[in-house]
């Protein structure tokens, strides 16, 4: 089957329950009779499509992906998503996706980039791959994100502005805490090279330590 979607502004968790069918099949008694398998119904199966989508307006909490445009390749319980575009706020994203509907809960892999989204005065660029399962909440709950960034131009804590930073990062969610490692960090300011690392600990905080060769900095602050 061929396919050609065009929506308008539409939030993700409206889109997510019209597709509950597909992401989430059955309960308790359905995996008890089964043995705890997934019992995949023949339409999913023998599903076969492939076609694009375009949205003008994709809102998730916080954000908003405007003019999302992506190729589908629905092939059984496997549906791939490639070149996918659009824009959050002035930047730029691409990547492509691949959604699991085999298991009780559906599994979301995405790849992508977001070029110089405007932040704290200047840009960031970041490469990341993220991971995430289930419906609703879970989505937040379970995500992991580990990827690389770049950034110019930035006036952040009682450093002088940052000529340029990169790092790499990961991401990801204690409980209801968010919690983030930097390593491999480097800041360019002022003809000064400052090297370190950053962790959110358990209070909340996120803990940033930075050295010079000769100076030491830590600045904490909330995610």
């Amino acid at each position: 089957h061929r396919f050609s979607l065009t929506l308008p502004a539409t939030d993700a968790a409206d889109l997510q329950s019209v597709l509950t069918p597909a992401l989430r099949r059955g309960g308790f008694l359905t995996y008890a009779f089964n043995f705890d398998r997934v019992p995949q119904p023949g339409w999913l199966r023998d599903m076969r499509a492939d076609g694009t989508i375009q949205v003008s307006s994709l809102v998730f909490p916080g954000v908003a992906v405007k003019n999302v445009k992506t190729t589908a390749i629905w092939d059984g319980a496997d549906v791939k998503l490639t070149g996918i575009e659009g824009s959050v706020t002035d930047a730029r994203l691409t990547g492509a996706a691949t959604i699991h509907l085999a298991g009780r809960q559906p599994r979301y892999e995405l790849t992508g980039t977001l070029a110089n989204f405007p932040w704290q005065g200047g840009a960031i660029t970041a490469t990341a791959s993220l991971k995430t399962s289930g419906m609703g909440d879970d989505l937040l709950a379970n995500l992991r994100a580990e990827g690389t960034f770049t950034g110019h131009s930035l006036e952040v804590g009682t450093l002088n502005p940052w000529d340029t930073v990169d790092g790499k990062f990961d991401f990801g969610f204690a409980g209801a805490l968010p919690r983030l490692r930097v390593s491999n960090l480097t800041i360019q300011t002022a003809g000064a090279r400052w090297t370190g690392a950053a962790e959110t600990q358990d209070s909340g905080q996120t803990v940033v330590h930075l050295a010079d060769g000769t100076r030491h900095l830590e600045a904490s602050g909330a995610l």
